[in-house]
């Protein structure tokens, strides 16, 4: 029995910077460190992992859903369906030696790849718990979940204080959070983009050689990463409609919005259990094609997804009759105070805008921080026989704001991890906290 926490820290080399500084200011936790990276102090996941490559490992947790981790990975379901089996197999391998039942607890990247999935997974049949960390909707916070589907972790109480606070920055109707992320989108911002995508695809080749770890996630995943690839793909104001407006102004039809996602990403490929939402862009015409027969469909891309999706899927929803294609640019929240539609959402922190301004939700993710809390209405995955009865009946729920984003907040630290300095007083007696009470609980 340990006599303090124990703690594994999962360490992809770019967040070195970020991790190292956090965890190493918690003199109270035993931390150890694993890596995809040869790093010297750090449990070193390359060579197990290679090892069972050549090595077919003898599994000992063989009841988890392989064709779902696959299904979910933007890496390996781009891949042969063997070769995909065989790295699974192979880091499931890895994975079980390095969560072999010594540590208490799991902390690394939200779950957003099959290297986190199994240790999400794998940590779980261990009976012990994995936390992701990930930039928060709430400016200067850190969002924690647990386990591999977004489920939120509560991480702290929360002052009604701090609440309102936080409810008078995000209730106007001007308000948009960027996620430190450029709003504007020029053909020189894109080509720029574009240039460092060709740059990774000639050096990643390399450095795989070099380091001897061909089949490393971080260099083979990046055709399959939401990042503009080709010139040819700029996107300017044509794919859209420029008198939305005055289309929604005119129309006799309830409204139903759907703002678009950044995809792939943790919030379509692992939060939402229809693995149908993967193929997000095939999902969105299926879904305004069906909707648009009893509904006026507003539909917005995100603003930070210019450039990246196909210019055929902007065409294919300007084809759609009923369907409004909102210029990128325009505020969602300005649309949501304005327009009043009915909103049909995900995972998405739009789920939050509309809760606190009085607008009716649906939603189809369930594990979302803010869908309990929020009063929305859940869909279950049949969405064509349920739908259209589920949005007719949607109205605003009757929450208290405060209290809302209280319930919100809590899944949340009070600081910015990736800001990569040593935790201060008080922060750092609010992780101790969070891990104290999870050590309680596994060894009480």
């Amino acid at each position: 029995m340990h006599s303090k926490p124990r703690v594994l820290v999962y360490v992809r080399e770019y967040f070195k910077q970020v991790y190292i500084p956090m965890f190493g200011s918690l003199p109270k936790v035993d931390v150890v460190y694993a890596t995809d990276f040869p790093t010297v102090g750090m449990l070193n996941i390359r060579d197990s992992f290679n090892r069972f490559l050549k090595h077919p490992p003898a599994l000992q947790f063989t009841d988890l859903d392989e064709n779902d981790i696959i299904a979910r990975c933007r890496l390996l379901r781009n891949l042969d369906s063997m070769l995909a089996r065989r790295m699974l197999r192979a880091m499931q391998g890895t994975i079980e030696e390095i969560i072999d039942g010594s540590h208490h607890m799991v902390f690394g990247q939200m779950v957003d790849d099959y290297i986190t999935h199994l240790m999400a997974l794998v940590a779980q049949k261990r009976g012990i718990r994995y936390f992701g960390l990930c930039g928060s909707y709430f400016s200067g916070c850190t969002h924690v979940t647990v386990g591999s589907d977004g489920t939120p972790a509560i991480v702290r109480a929360v002052s009604r204080d701090e609440a309102q606070k936080r409810l008078l920055k995000i209730s106007t109707a001007n308000f948009r959070q960027n996620y430190l992320q450029p709003t504007t989108h020029d053909f020189f911002g894109h080509a720029k983009r574009v240039l460092r995508y060709h740059a990774k695809l000639i050096a990643f080749p390399l450095l795989k050689f070099y380091r001897r770890d061909p089949l490393n996630y971080h260099y083979m995943v990046q055709p399959f990463v939401g990042q503009p690839k080709s010139l040819t793909n700029f996107i300017d104001n044509r794919p859209f409609h420029s008198d939305w407006q005055m289309q929604i102004e005119k129309s006799q039809d309830p409204l139903v919005y759907i703002p678009l996602g950044y995809t792939p990403e943790a919030t379509t490929d692992y939060w939402i259990k229809d693995t149908s939402w993967i193929d997000y862009e095939k999902k969105i015409i299926e879904l305004a094609t069906f909707l648009s027969k009893d509904f006026k469909v507003v539909i917005k891309e995100h603003v930070h997804m210019l450039g990246i999706r196909d210019k055929r899927f902007y065409r294919e929803l300007l084809n759609i009759e009923n369907v409004i294609s909102v210029p990128p640019p325009v505020n969602s929240n300005h649309l949501l105070q304005t327009y009043q539609p009915t909103l049909l959402i995900g995972g998405g922190s739009a789920g939050v805008e509309a809760t606190i301004r009085g607008i009716s939700i649906v939603s189809y993710c369930a594990s979302s921080y803010w869908a309990k809390s929020s009063g929305a209405l859940q869909i279950t995955e049949d969405l064509y026989q349920n739908l259209p009865m589920v949005l007719n009946n949607a109205r605003p729920a009757k929450v208290d704001h405060v209290n809302f984003l209280s319930d919100c907040l809590v899944t949340t630290f009070s600081f910015d991890y990736l800001q990569g300095s040593p935790l201060d007083a008080a922060n750092e007696s609010e992780v101790m906290g969070f891990i104290d009470l999870e050590y309680q609980r596994l060894t009480a």
